[in-house]
């Protein structure tokens, strides 16, 4: 990352149906806004080279649908369209960051058991795709600000805008400032780098799904540098314990009757004795009183 430069991170997820065994994987691409600029002329250059296609969706590449419809009984076609747009994320290499979770697992250990706006997967893979962001900035020395850009057809708006503004205020005051504004949202057949961030997705939550399939454009998709957040198990336990600190002072202020509901569902999720995990939290809101 150029520490003056204004950088720009498209995002899209996949696996956003919600299929229980399913992964939900949000991914973005970094780089400064006047390179991506370059980016979009080089990919529409390269969309219009025979096999000519509009845009790109990996959904529909894979499914010889859409864009790709009348190459399935030339699969190599295909092939040859996507390894040239690879080449081209290759040449820019933008900086890869991304976060995952596995539904099932969510379901199991956080759904139900926290605060109702902030009860979606969606909001534990921003929060883990923003402390990705913050820890390349720092890592770099970058110190402006990122703004986000995800696909408005991705259904997941609703989502991702009060997902961003929760997970903000979660940081820091000083690097709070550091994450731009709330994302907005574009459609990607018109906006290439979505359609570079839909790719790098897929084939991250392909990886993760079917990891015995070789798919070698993944070396490509990731040759600008990644970082990544998986949330596992122990993962998800370790938020729901954070999380229960920072939604105690909130129940105890609005909703003091259902205190106590509160501790039991927690403790139960987080495997902790109910005794055990009331003197945890008592202890942390002495702390907070203190401060």
């Amino acid at each position: 990352m150029a520490v003056s430069d204004l950088y720009q991170a498209f995002a899209d997820d996949s696996g956003g149906q919600e299929t229980p065994e399913r992964y939900l994987v949000l991914a973005a691409y970094a780089l400064p806004a006047e390179h991506w600029e370059r980016f979009s002329d080089e990919w529409h250059r390269v969309l219009r080279l025979p096999p000519t296609i509009e845009y790109l969706k990996m959904q529909e590449a894979e499914n010889f649908d859409g864009e790709f419809r009348g190459m399935k009984s030339r699969p190599e076609f295909r092939d040859l369209k996507l390894n040239e747009l690879c080449a081209v994320i290759n040449e820019y290499k933008p900086y890869a960051m991304y976060s995952w979770v596995r539904r099932s697992d969510y379901e199991r250990i956080i759904a139900g058991r926290i605060v109702s706006i902030v009860d979606d997967p969606y909001f534990l893979a921003m929060q883990g795709l923003i402390e990705l962001c913050l820890l390349a900035q720092v890592h770099y020395g970058y110190w402006g600000p990122v703004d986000f850009i995800f696909d408005k057809q991705s259904n997941i708006e609703h989502a991702i805008g009060p997902s961003f503004d929760a997970a903000k205020e979660l940081q820091p005051p000083h690097l709070q400032k550091l994450l731009g504004q709330t994302p907005v949202f574009r459609d990607d057949k018109d906006v290439k780098p979505l359609q570079a961030a839909d790719m790098l997705a897929w084939h991250l939550r392909r990886r993760l799904e079917r990891p015995a399939e070789v798919r070698s454009r993944i070396n490509d998709l990731l040759s600008g540098g990644y970082c990544e957040k998986e949330y596992d198990a122990e993962g998800l336990r370790a938020v729901l314990l954070k999380w229960a600190f920072v939604f105690m002072r909130h129940i105890l202020e609005t909703k003091p009757d259902q205190y106590e509901h509160f501790l039991r569902l927690m403790s139960a999720s987080l495997e902790i004795p109910y005794r055990d995990f009331e003197s945890r939290l008592e202890a942390e809101r002495r702390r907070g009183n203190n401060r």
